[in-house]
């Protein structure tokens, strides 16, 4: 049971994560278009 609830962290992490990097590449994009 307790293995399983590690998992799913490690795997709500990685999401998290995966989010943030969407989000730094995507203010990147809108700072270039303003220019």
């Amino acid at each position: 049971m307790k293995e399983k609830k590690r998992r799913k962290k490690l795997a709500d992490q990685k999401k998290i994560s995966h989010l943030t990097l969407l989000e730094a590449i995507f203010r990147k994009l809108k700072k270039l278009q303003m220019k």
